[in-house]
């Protein structure tokens, strides 16, 4: 939508953001001591670490 008049934000009580963010997030990954052991298991956490991180 244009925000040129502003009709429509108003009309939603909505606002423009000057940074564009809407929503900061954050992800934990936990485990087991044990669970360090485990080929799999640190293939898996490897995987999701590189897939959060790109």
């Amino acid at each position: 939508d244009i925000t040129s008049t502003g009709s429509t934000l108003r009309a939603n009580r909505l606002k423009v953001l000057e940074d564009g963010i809407i929503l900061r997030s954050q992800a934990c990954l936990v485990s087991a001591r044990r669970s360090r052991e485990n080929a799999r298991v640190m293939d898996v956490a490897t995987r999701i670490r590189n897939g959060l991180t790109s």
